[in-house]
């Protein structure tokens, strides 16, 4: 009876010009498509933090480091530096132009 059907539809779009009709498929899961609503960020600004948790750095050389260790754009990597001046533990010394990161939630010894 399928057969007939789709034969009948084929046959009656070259007479007729019927636009395609357009199946659901409800197998699929709407959770595996890629799209950006549900794609992780590839980069994010703990990228940066990882590098200034080893020392203290300048623009350029946290650039140079993060750009050869995650293969990051320049472009990206200047979006996400603006996002690290709001990053808990992160701070910038404007006089010696450094970045610094201490961890928030790191234990105090006196």
């Amino acid at each position: 009876m399928s057969g007939g059907l789709e034969s009948n539809l084929k046959i009656r779009r070259r007479t007729v010009n019927l636009p395609w009709l357009m199946v659901r498929a409800c197998g699929l899961n709407p959770g595996k498509l890629k799209t950006a609503i549900c794609k992780k960020p590839v980069f994010t600004v703990d990228d940066l933090t990882k590098a200034l948790s080893t020392e203290s750095m300048t623009t350029r050389k946290l650039r140079e480091t993060v750009i050869a260790n995650t293969a990051m754009s320049q472009s990206k990597f200047y979006e996400l530096a603006a996002e690290l001046k709001t990053a808990p533990g992160v701070s910038f010394d404007e006089g010696k132009r450094l970045w610094s990161y201490e961890c928030p939630s790191r234990a105090v010894l006196r």
